[in-house]
């Protein structure tokens, strides 16, 4: 095995462990706010069943008044009698009515609670993941990584790439570098210049974008981890 390759191999394997190691320390505080959730969840649910309790005797009271109404009105004309049942029905209803009111509101929040919290959480993971990874291809970059970044970008392209083509890289590309494009590309490509890359290349075709810089790492590697987390 290729020194180059030997250690491209060696620091996707400390990638891989600065990962996982993110994970682990992030999952307890995120364990954490959602316990926290959890808890306000449960107070907020006991508030809730003490103010079903206050309903249901206000209920019951109402019960209990319409039962006395119409043992007073018993003797009045049907026509008193019905309209006190049509009260008394729509003093039921709108109880009701409120009780599953509060019922869905309630729900309703703590649905966009727990999920404003889990969202939250994985952007967090995601963006620390992306700094790792960006920080850690910075500091390891140079004319090998670079070289070996862009021999493996190379091989992602298509069988046969035709023109215009472009390709960023983080800085002035070295002779290896170059016959290494030269090689592989159509004649006449464009070779620009990006400091923000980081390391490694990005490769523009009609067919396509391939991105293997550091940044693009960074940024897929943030995303499968939030998809994962979220």
């Amino acid at each position: 095995m290729s020194p180059v390759l030997s250690e491209v191999l060696f620091e996707v394997v400390n990638l891989a462990v600065l990962a996982a190691g993110l994970w682990w320390l992030l999952f307890r505080p995120v364990t954490r706010a959602l316990a926290d959730e959890v808890r306000e969840r449960e107070q907020a649910a006991s508030t809730l069943a003490a103010d079903r309790t206050e309903l249901d005797a206000g209920q019951a009271d109402l019960t209990a008044r319409r039962s006395a109404l119409d043992a007073e009105i018993a003797s009045g004309s049907h026509a008193i009698l019905d309209a006190a049942h049509a009260q008394a029905r729509e003093i039921v209803e709108a109880a009701h009515a409120e009780v599953q009111a509060s019922r869905e509101a309630w729900d309703d929040e703590q649905r966009r609670r727990m999920e404003s919290a889990g969202t939250e959480a994985a952007a967090r993971v995601a963006e620390v993941t992306a700094e790792a990874v960006r920080e850690l291809l910075t500091r390891a970059s140079g004319p090998d990584l670079d070289l070996a970044l862009v021999r493996a970008t190379l091989g992602e392209l298509p069988e046969t790439v035709e023109g215009p083509v472009w390709v960023e890289l983080a800085r002035e590309p070295g002779p290896e570098v170059r016959a290494a494009l030269e090689a592989r590309l159509p004649a006449g490509f464009e070779v620009r210049v990006r400091r923000d890359l980081a390391a490694g290349v990005r490769i523009g075709t009609p067919a396509g974008l391939v991105d293997g810089s550091a940044s693009g790492m960074a940024h897929a590697a943030a995303e499968q981890l939030g998809s994962r987390v979220g």
